[in-house]
């Protein structure tokens, strides 16, 4: 369960980069 837990805070960190990513690609 802990590296479940550790890959789904990864994610978080994956996806919010994502997000940043696409937000400065669209301005």
């Amino acid at each position: 369960h802990v590296h479940f837990s550790n890959t789904s805070t990864e994610t978080m960190s994956d996806k919010i980069k994502r997000m940043l990513k696409n937000e400065i690609q669209q301005m």
